[in-house]
């Protein structure tokens, strides 16, 4: 199936080379200006735009940047002639799906035009992936609302009612398996479903089993399984919200102060509709009292629960009495949890590919993908995990997450938002700036730091950052952009922009920040020149 796609260059050799190339299986337009271009595309974005880096007027890094801001779905493959191959591959940084140089082949042309609709494939795959989800949770809150004890409720209308949820929620859970093998991103969201909607269908199965045994529930029980399927249900809808925003922000952010230990718990209730239980195998709770953590509470029961699935299964395949043991402790600034069990073991070999997208032992049985989702969410968390195991022994598993700072005055400890698209660079800054006494909060995009701003000025009890640090381009809204939205909330607050493209942007743009600085650079100059830039502003 061909594509829509735009040429965009001020030579007419090579427009015109490009398009004869492509117009026989595809719809092919052409620009000879970045202008003319950005306004064919908003109003009718193509699926991929060839773009000359080197152009009259308006160069292509800078059309680049504005298609994105208009349609970031567009894929864009930069022209270049060999001496501009660096600034091609500044603009991949960009977000350019690749570059060719002038001479270009057709079938380098060719090759980049199947990666790029491949791609486009997948995302319109995905949203058809989104849209049956959107309906499952739909589905899922309706069946739970029925199955809610009321007043003058009979026990034949609420085993018929766990009866009909149980199927409708099977039926779903079987859809969801089957679309797990659309793409990597949507497969994640998928696996998730899959252990969300497992433990309502493991829920229910229990209050019928009741209810065809005795005839009644007990209302304990019944409370407990409400507020587990709930539970479930409401993490599924946060899987939602993350392959929505899966281009503007990390899906797994942390976002709230949390407590490992229930999460722990949370996570083992969870579980329980996805594993077989055995009299053979003990689980034992090792649980010291900890500092609270900040976390995704959704993030970290996802991860936790696919341990525990995982420990329990590697129990089964060793076809022995054994235990699982989930420990926690305090460490200096960290929490620890480590999952424990007495299974078949790994292989060192096996343990390199842990992370890996897809890979997995199970066989048709699993998905390949709860660890590469586990590996994310500690990673987000700028936490760490691993895996010591031997083969025939058992396997444990150790979480490091680092605990929640002390909150101190204003004044003695200024607070730092960092907005950066790079979680190494969040991560990096984020401990930087800390160790050097400032209270600092990191986001993925411009998006959710503008959110947080407009948060915290509704709240009276709340004090905007001091200081913002924010990278010049990313997806969504680019560091400009933000610096005059933060300056119409808080005009106040101390801006520097930190971007490795400050050399080729708008000058008077950037007047809109305090300073500007260059990447790479030193983070403890960084941490220096706020320093400065606070102590300015206290004598001004």
């Amino acid at each position: 199936m061909g594509g829509r796609i735009l040429v965009v260059d001020d030579e007419t050799g090579p427009r015109e080379s490009l398009r004869m190339i492509l117009n026989h299986d595809h719809d092919v337009r052409t620009a000879s200006r970045g202008s003319e271009a950005l306004a064919m595309i908003r109003a009718d974005p193509p699926d991929l735009v060839f773009l000359d880096i080197r152009m009259a007027g308006m160069e292509g890094t800078e059309v680049l940047r504005r298609i994105k801001e208009i349609a970031p779905k567009c894929e864009v493959a930069m022209i270049t002639a060999y001496a501009a191959v660096q600034s091609a591959q500044c603009a991949i940084r960009l977000g350019a799906l690749d570059y060719i140089t002038k001479p270009f082949g057709v079938a380098e042309i060719e090759e980049v035009v199947e990666r790029a609709l491949a791609r486009r494939r997948r995302e319109k795959e995905e949203q058809v992936l989104l849209k049956q989800l959107e309906k499952t949770i739909t589905h899922l809150s309706e069946q739970i609302d029925d199955a809610t004890p009321r007043e003058s409720v009979s026990h034949e209308a609420l085993s018929r009612d766990l009866a009909s949820a149980h199927n409708s929620i099977e039926d779903q859970l079987n859809e969801m398996l089957r679309l797990s093998s659309i793409g990597e991103m949507a497969a994640e969201v998928a696996h998730d479903m899959n252990n969300f909607l497992s433990t309502i269908l493991f829920r229910i199965e229990v209050m019928l089993l009741d209810l065809e045994q005795s005839g009644e529930v007990d209302p304990q029980t019944l409370a407990d399984g409400l507020q587990q399927m709930a539970l479930a249900a409401r993490d599924g809808g946060e899987a939602l919200d993350r392959i929505s925003a899966l281009t503007a922000s990390s899906p797994y952010e942390p976002t709230e102060q949390v407590d490992l230990n229930q999460i722990l718990r949370e996570s083992v209730e969870l579980s329980e509709g996805r594993i077989e239980k055995s009299d053979d195998h003990a689980l034992v709770f090792d649980l010291d009292e900890l500092p609270q953590i900040e976390g995704s509470a959704t993030g970290l029961r996802t991860t936790f629960t696919n341990l525990i699935i995982n420990a329990y299964h590697a129990l089964a395949e060793a076809d022995r009495p054994g235990t699982i043991t989930i420990l926690t402790r305090a460490e200096d600034d960290r929490v620890v949890a480590q999952i424990t069990d007495e299974g078949v073991g790994m292989s060192k070999e096996i343990i390199s590919h842990l992370a890996d997208p897809f890979f997995t032992t199970k066989d048709e049985d699993g998905t390949g993908l709860g660890l590469t989702v586990g590996h994310k969410v500690v990673d987000q968390h700028n936490g760490s995990i691993c895996f010591d195991s031997t083969l025939g022994v058992g396997t444990t598993v150790t979480v490091k997450l680092p605990v929640c700072q002390p909150h101190f005055a204003e004044e003695a400890m200024p607070s730092v938002l960092v907005v950066d698209d790079n979680a190494s660079m969040r991560r990096v800054t984020r401990e930087v700036l800390a160790s050097d006494g400032y209270r600092v909060r990191v986001t993925s995009s411009g998006e959710e730091a503008i959110r947080r701003f407009e948060e915290m000025a509704r709240d009276a009890g709340q004090i905007t950052p001091r200081v913002v640090v924010t990278d010049l381009v990313m997806p969504g809204l680019s560091g400009v952009e933000l610096a005059r939205r933060v300056r119409k909330i808080a005009p106040d607050t101390i801006i520097i922009i930190l971007s490795a493209f400050t050399d080729e942007a708008d000058a008077e743009e950037l007047e809109i920040a305090d300073m500007t600085i260059r990447k790479p650079c030193d983070l403890r100059e960084l941490s220096r020149r706020i320093g400065q830039l606070l102590d300015d502003d206290r004598l001004s």
